[in-house]
């Protein structure tokens, strides 16, 4: 699935009111959705505004300087697990992510703990009950 926002532009900054702080996209193949995703949104053009750097395992969207997107590969489309099928994952900050998630589960909705708690204490993984997923990163 791919959408794209039609209307006004959002004048936001990432991790800031309430703005996504991560975007990260898990997909089969990194390379292919790196040259796919530059192509529509101009990355490669001078007047993009973005970088591309590689890094061990992840590819990382920035601009001015900072990263807006994580692109991944490994994503498994028949994998039973959900979080590790192709997706794009976005993160938000609050206050506490262990209220948030109770706040979700009352709310009808699912919450786990991130796979690697020693890399993000306190994070959780949202689904919302149709499935959709989310990320509340740990402090």
């Amino acid at each position: 699935m791919f959408g794209f926002w039609e209307g006004p532009a959002l004048t936001w900054h990432v991790g800031r009111s309430g703005a996504p702080v991560q975007l990260d996209l898990w997909t089969r193949d990194v390379f292919d959705a790196v040259i796919f995703y530059a192509e529509v949104f101009g990355w490669a053009r001078p007047t993009g505004g973005c970088t591309v750097d590689y890094a061990q395992d992840h590819i990382m969207i920035q601009a001015a300087g900072r990263t807006v997107a994580t692109l991944r590969g490994g994503g498994d489309e028949t994998g039973p697990d959900p979080e590790l099928r192709p997706r794009w994952n976005v993160g938000f900050r609050v206050r506490d992510s262990k209220r948030a998630a109770a706040a979700a589960v009352t709310a009808g909705g699912e919450s786990s703990p991130v796979s690697s708690p020693a890399d993000a204490p306190d994070a959780f993984i949202i689904r919302d009950p149709d499935g959709a997923l989310f990320t509340l990163p740990g402090a």
